[in-house]
């Protein structure tokens, strides 16, 4: 009984642990603008911003104030606003969206030839009527499909994170867009190809 309270308390405080996810705030323009997001990275001459999984770079000269923590993320900005899955500077620079790519690809048709050859031994094992076969070998043949299934199933579900990572690239590589300023003191954008 104690571990069921253990187990619905911990149930019930998920979505407060969940939640504590925090909204950054960066000051520009001498306190004129203020962009909310995620800051991802600070360099000696810029802050990369995660914006509604927007991801882009401000000069740090732009920048008069950060205030981290700002405020709590609402439900919306952290469906939006997942972090890079755990990828380190050297998976950025050196592995590229085409990369993950072909390995999603590669993982998918593995899965789904597995899932397949899987799903046929599972299928002749139970409809195969012989009487030759015992009902050990039977169950031993059912066995084995059901592990290749779920091995297929790994495949094809590791081929989907892949894709996701690959994505995330995709939207830190698609453009340099930097807000610079104006000569009128006001904010401009500057799109690099």
């Amino acid at each position: 009984m104690k571990r069921l309270g253990i187990f619905i308390a911990l149930f019930i405080v998920l979505p407060w642990a969940y939640s504590q996810q925090y909204i950054d705030a960066v000051i520009l323009n001498n306190s004129r603008d203020t962009i909310f997001g995620k800051v991802l990275n600070i360099t000696d001459s810029s802050y990369t911003i995660d914006r509604f999984n927007f991801v882009f770079s401000i000069p740090k000269s732009m920048i008069s104030g950060h205030i981290s923590n700002y405020r709590e993320a609402t439900r919306y900005e952290r469906i939006h606003m997942k972090q890079l899955d755990a990828l380190s500077d050297d998976e950025l620079s050196t592995k590229t969206s085409g990369y993950y790519l072909r390995k999603a690809s590669k993982n998918f048709y593995l899965g789904l030839s597995l899932t397949t050859i899987g799903a046929f031994t599972d299928g002749f094992a139970l409809a195969n009527k012989y009487p030759e076969r015992t009902e050990t070998q039977k169950w031993i043949m059912f066995s084995c499909g059901s592990v290749i299934t779920a091995g297929g199933l790994f495949f094809l579900l590791r081929s989907f994170y892949f894709i996701d990572k690959a994505g995330k690239i995709m939207d830190l590589e698609r453009s340099s867009i930097y807000l610079t300023p104006t000569e009128d003191g006001g904010m401009g954008v500057k799109i690099n190809f």
